[in-house]
């Protein structure tokens, strides 16, 4: 579970740095992401990402919960390596 937190921990950081406000719509397209537990897991807390890291963040869950937590939109956010992981 710690590779979801520190995802989440670099991601805010990263925003901090460019001063982006997680949820504002004036500065991107964010989406409310169930972490660090899926929802179908029961996970209810939710945090603001932007869309292409909620992408990455959905399958580093899918891996930590060993179990699809995938939808299909996220591929073309995805580099290379999390492609693979995303097929997997």
């Amino acid at each position: 579970m710690t590779v979801l937190h520190d995802f989440v921990s670099d991601c805010y950081l990263d925003y901090a740095s460019q001063g982006l406000e997680p949820g504002s719509l004036l500065d991107g397209d964010w989406e409310k992401c169930h972490h660090p537990k899926p929802k179908c897991q029961g996970g209810e807390e939710t945090v603001w990402l932007l869309k292409r890291h909620h992408a990455v963040h959905n399958v580093l869950q899918s891996e930590v919960f060993q179990m699809p937590c995938l939808y299909g939109w996220e591929i073309e956010f995805l580099d290379e390596d999390m492609a693979v992981l995303h097929k997997k």
